[in-house]
């Protein structure tokens, strides 16, 4: 059935072309259309309102009406009709002098995708291709997706910069359509013509100051073998700016070019290089600290006025500016002072945070049940960079309050001041225990380590003691000098894709500080991060420790001793039950334990993360007997969803060598990384 709609077009100016058309010019068109179910005929009018225009201040010029017919076949392609046609009629109607202008539209049907196939992937099989688009599966796209050819397109480029990427700078993709008989489903097949992979060959410098030579050339020679790519040149000649800009050149000119072997793949690049003057830092100026003293400040930077500029320090000032929670943004920017560059200013702008905070927080884990709690913080106390810090904490295994004191830079020097109460009421698997304790520590960073030296008191009263040895203590004071060294390079706290954690420590405490048990103490835990594609991470985690007992005491209390199995440690395991167990299978925890795990973590999704680990540990009972009853092992599978403040997590893991009265498998649900 034809439908009409009466069009008035009242004189006007047109923007398109500039054309004036009287009303008495044909100032009526109806317009009319056939086939459209899609749209109705009002939709159709304005989807071609502008060519309607046009054609009417043009004196019916008809190549506007056939961009009108464009603009609507592009709409009905954009809803996944991929057959449609349009036609149009334009005829005068002398019985009411109208101009009418006839619409067909052959809709056809959705046509949805049924398959997408990559045909010709010689050197890279189905399983790598699927990073391109992310997919559990490359083959197979059963669903509601709508065919779309933009989006094909799309796929096109991301399979030929997925070849271009790896060094085949002659890679082909074309494309093919398989409909189905009815022409609503079709299999997109993308064909791959491969060509030859370049490599990078050799990279030949000149130009560099003699001393600096042979570093710059053994920095370079690390992409011998890389894929050679259309950004290859670009990429060393920046990296190469880098490192002259980290010797103190920031103002360094480069050219590039290739000698490519066509046949053998392989590309010899050549950096020439002009050496701008070496620069010293003139002055450095502060924006945006109303609050923040000028010293709090500079002591953030790794320089000062006179030092030569190097490139790296001014990028970790900047992250160490940032991480200091006293500013919303920290910026730094230097320019030349003079034509020669050998002479810059620094300029470092910054945005102040709001000093007083309330953090509430929330969480669930596999042995901790429900917890929650309150942080009441100050930041950047009077300006001089001090906070003070207030929490507490309450879970289904107990209670804790803790405060701290944090002083930067003592009478302005590099040593930092942390004063720290606590006091804590605890339900452990084999023991409960109160414990109030008190920690003062001197601390340093440079760069990303940290050395921290104190001294820890500690009173606690242990009861309900179900796993005791028989030296057992139910109370004791423990006052212990502690020395711990941490190295962070993590890119990210909370979700790491690469870097290492380290941290080490060593601990004495004794009679000689007026407490009532000697010990010696030494731990160590590592964590290493690789992101091994763009949908693959690999984490890796040791630690280990050692307490004995020394002087007057004959065993070391068991809320020191060392406890693994769990969600965190070894899982297939329940909480703390690796290692030695009484009679009623509680455990006596130990004086020595080694800890190993590994996990790998593909991307699903975004924000969505698979997994799937190995761990293994043990507990020693006596620190003397170190591995020798072996280790422990557990494995699963995992899933994670991250969050801006850490993942949750559900964890399905099995017990490899399953004992008597053990379970065979344990699921974990719980709140951040396992490490």
């Amino acid at each position: 059935m034809k439908s009409f709609l009466l069009l008035l077009i009242i004189t006007a100016v047109t923007a398109a072309c500039g054309n004036v058309f009287a009303q008495d010019e044909f100032d009526r068109i109806r317009v009319e259309s056939e086939g459209n179910a899609f749209i109705d005929l009002e939709k159709v009018q304005k989807i071609m309102r502008d060519e309607l225009r046009a054609y009417a201040g043009s004196g019916f010029n008809e190549s506007y009406l056939d961009d009108g017919m464009y603009n609507i076949q592009r709409h009905y392609k954009e809803k996944g009709y991929y057959f449609v046609k349009t036609s149009y009629t334009a005829i005068d109607d002398p019985a009411d002098n109208k101009r009418v202008i006839h619409v067909k539209i052959e809709e056809g049907p959705v046509v949805y995708m049924k398959a997408l196939k990559v045909r010709g992937n010689v050197d890279f099989t189905k399983e790598q291709l699927k990073e391109i688009w992310g997919r559990s599966v490359i083959d197979y796209i059963k669903g509601d997706r709508i065919f779309l050819e933009s989006d094909i397109e799309g796929d096109k480029v991301k399979l030929l910069d997925y070849y271009h990427k790896r060094g085949y700078a002659r890679a082909e993709v074309r494309c093919e359509y398989n409909f189905s008989d009815t022409k609503d489903e079709v299999t997109v097949y993308l064909y791959v013509t491969e060509g030859q992979k370049f490599f990078i060959q050799e990279v030949n410098l000149s130009g560099i100051e003699e001393e600096s030579q042979e570093y710059m050339g053994r920095q370079m020679k690390r992409f011998e073998g890389d894929p050679f790519t259309q950004t290859s040149e670009d990429g060393l000649a920046s990296f190469l700016k880098d490192l002259l800009a980290n010797k103190g050149h920031p103002y360094t000119s480069i050219k590039t070019s290739s000698e490519i072997d066509e046949a053998g793949g392989g590309v010899k690049i050549a950096l020439m290089v002009t050496m701008g003057a070496e620069s010293k830092i003139k002055e450095i100026h502060l924006e945006g600290n109303t609050r923040t003293k000028d010293w709090v400040l500079r002591k953030h930077l790794l320089f000062t006025e006179g030092d030569r500029f190097t490139k790296w320090r001014l990028l970790e000032g900047q992250k160490k500016l940032l991480n200091s929670g006293y500013f919303k943004s920290a910026e730094l920017t230097f320019d030349k002072v003079d034509e020669t560059g050998e002479n810059v200013d620094i300029f470092v702008r910054v945005a102040e945070q709001e000093t007083g905070q309330i953090k509430f927080r929330a969480g669930y884990g596999y042995f901790e049940g429900f917890h929650s709690g309150v942080d009441m913080i100050y930041d950047n106390l009077d300006g001089r960079g001090k906070k003070i810090k207030g929490g507490a904490k309450i879970s289904e295994r107990g209670l804790k309050y803790e405060g701290q004191l944090y002083i930067p830079w003592i009478a302005r020097g590099n040593l930092n001041m942390t004063f720290t109460p606590a006091y804590e009421n605890r339900e452990e698997t084999s023991f409960t225990f109160l414990k109030r304790s008190m920690e003062i520590a001197l601390s340093r960073t440079i760069t990303k380590t940290t050395g921290a030296v104190g001294l820890r008191v500690e009173s606690v009263d242990l009861y309900d003691i179900k796993a005791s040895l028989p030296t057992e203590r139910d109370v004791y004071q423990a006052r212990s000098l502690f020395f711990d060294v941490t190295r962070d390079t993590r890119d990210d706290v909370f979700n790491p894709k690469y870097g290492t954690l380290w941290t080490a420590g060593i601990e004495y405490g004794g009679h000689m500080l007026h407490g009532t048990v000697d010990y010696y103490k030494a731990s160590f835990k590592t964590s290493w991060y690789k992101q091994f594609t763009t949908s693959l991470i690999g984490a890796f985690s040791l630690s280990s420790g050692i307490i004995t007992p020394t002087g007057d005491s004959r065993e070391v209390p068991i809320s020191k001793r060392f406890f693994l199995g769990g969600e965190n440690t070894v899982r297939g395991f329940d909480q703390n039950m690796v290692g030695p167990l009484n009679a009623d299978r509680l455990p006596f925890g130990g004086e020595a334990f080694l800890n190993a795990n590994v996990e790998l973590r593909p991307q699903i999704w975004e924000g969505l993360y698979g997994a799937v680990f190995f761990d293994a540990g043990n507990v020693w009972l006596n620190s003397s007997d170190y591995f020798e009853d072996g280790l422990r092992y557990g494995a699963g599978v995992g899933i994670r969803f991250v969050t801006p403040v850490g993942p949750f997590r559900f964890d399905a893991a099995r017990n490899l060598d399953k004992k008597d009265d053990e379970g065979t498998y344990k699921f974990y649900v719980s709140v951040g990384f396992p490490f």
